[in-house]
């Protein structure tokens, strides 16, 4: 079965786009581990951090669903929704100084930053950070970590889902996912999280790399860049209601977060080109 898709990235987060309002057969299979994996795989398929698929909403401008390239749906992707934005903003003239898209977290606005034809950039709305519930997960909500011989602070922080922020002097050489791991041994935790290593500079950027569990380190994270800049603004390291810039591996960011830890992020997008791909169903 030929799969049309748009190959796009927002901030070196790569995704496989695809449009279902005209893909009608088959949905729940697209959806699903037996697609998303090999689809994604960097090797033998198109290569992608995830998949989102873009469908009609009758409360929204329109509904995405995103998944990891392991096949688990996501509860908000804040790159994703940017991607999304772009679609609809230049492949369905939805011309908009704000577009709502349904998520799985509840409606999101985005802001598209276009000049009517081409849009380059996006603000999205994230939402509101939440350092105290965890669901039914019994973790502290801050301390200390061992790597190597320096001790690390660290913070969790929930835009639905969790995020553990960590801390440290130098992110450039530091082994990111040994990090993940040390940090969810310390906690003993049950359930997903992903991982934001933090470097504050004396130049007011931030500098971050991401671990998303199960996947391993990717280039961007604005959903994770928004949490921690939430930890580092209740550290009072940052002032509220500033455009905070956050340098990734892929692309910079810009977080500001308010006094209530409303939080929204500006990034950048690019379509990479259109495809087919051939699934073996």
């Amino acid at each position: 079965m030929d799969i049309p898709f748009i190959k796009m990235h927002s901030s070196g987060n790569d995704y496989i786009l695809l449009d279902f309002t005209k893909i009608l057969k088959n949905r729940d299979g697209l959806l699903s581990y037996s697609f998303i994996s090999p689809a994604s795989a960097r090797r033998f398929g198109v290569g992608s951090d995830g998949v989102i698929a873009v469908m009609m909403s009758d409360g929204a401008d329109a509904e995405i669903r995103t998944f990891l390239s392991d096949g688990r749906e996501e509860f908000l992707n804040s790159n994703a929704l940017i991607c999304a934005s772009k679609f609809l903003y230049e492949e369905k003239n939805l011309r908009k100084d704000f577009i709502n898209i349904l998520t799985k977290a509840g409606v999101k606005k985005t802001s598209p930053f276009g000049n009517g034809i081409i849009m380059n950039s996006c603000e999205v709305e994230v939402g509101k950070a939440d350092f105290s519930f965890f669901g039914d997960i019994p973790i502290k909500k801050s301390g200390k970590i061992r790597y190597e011989d320096s001790s690390l602070d660290f913070s969790f922080v929930s835009l639905g889902d969790l995020y553990g922020v960590v801390f440290c002097d130098d992110i450039s050489c530091v082994n990111t996912e040994k990090i993940a791991l040390t940090l969810s041994r310390k906690v003993a935790l049950r359930a997903n999280m992903d991982t934001v290593i933090v470097q504050n500079t004396d130049m007011g950027t931030v500098k971050m790399r991401f671990v998303k569990s199960g996947c391993g380190e990717i280039f961007s994270c604005a959903t994770g860049a928004c949490c921690a800049i939430a930890a580092d603004v209740k550290k009072k390291t940052y002032k509220k209601d500033v455009y905070i810039p956050v340098e990734t591996i892929g692309g910079d960011l810009h977080v500001r977060c308010d006094g209530e830890y409303n939080l929204s992020v500006i990034g950048e997008c690019e379509k990479i080109y259109d495809g087919i791909y051939e699934w073996n169903i």
